[in-house]
């Protein structure tokens, strides 16, 4: 399950990492060779390049549904890194998680945008997947950033700069 808490245009979603969530390979940016056809995968299993379709609106997201980044889509993973906290350290709370993530995000946009990211200005949104407390205690620092069209349109094709 996947807690998605929302905060102005940087929307901040928590990752839970069960047991039960098998590991699927995805190549390329994801979905089969449709681009409207959609492939399901664990959000704890989203790599860079990966397209997905979710609605910003939903309270938990365990899994998402991966489509080609060459036809329409939402999201577009474009980093992953882990939390610089340790796995011993105790969890430290989902407003310093998430902003954590939201912060580490914003770093490596340029390079995937290939502007400075502005949260007044910017076209191009943040889309974190951060730790839940319950992933945390199961060591989970990782968190998976993704970009979106912050005017609602879906992105044909990739939102690299």
């Amino acid at each position: 399950m996947v807690r998605l808490q929302a905060g102005g245009f940087g929307a901040i979603v928590r990752r839970v990492l069960g047991a039960a969530l098998g590991l699927v390979v995805i190549a390329g940016c994801g979905g089969g060779d449709d681009p409207g056809e959609a492939d399901r995968l664990a959000a704890a299993d989203l790599t860079v390049g990966v397209c997905f379709d979710e609605p910003i609106v939903a309270a938990e997201i365990d899994a998402v549904d991966t489509v080609a980044c060459a036809g329409a889509h939402v999201y577009e993973v474009y980093a992953l890194f882990d939390l610089p906290l340790g796995a011993a350290a105790a969890f430290p709370g989902d407003s310093p998680v998430g902003a954590a993530a939201f912060q580490g995000c914003v770093n490596q946009y340029s390079a995937f945008v290939g502007s400075e990211y502005d949260g007044r200005t910017s076209t191009v949104g943040i889309f974190p997947l951060a730790p839940s407390e319950r992933s945390w205690g199961e060591g989970d620092r990782s968190v998976t950033c993704s970009a979106f069209l912050r005017n609602g349109d879906k992105a044909v094709g990739t939102l690299a700069g």
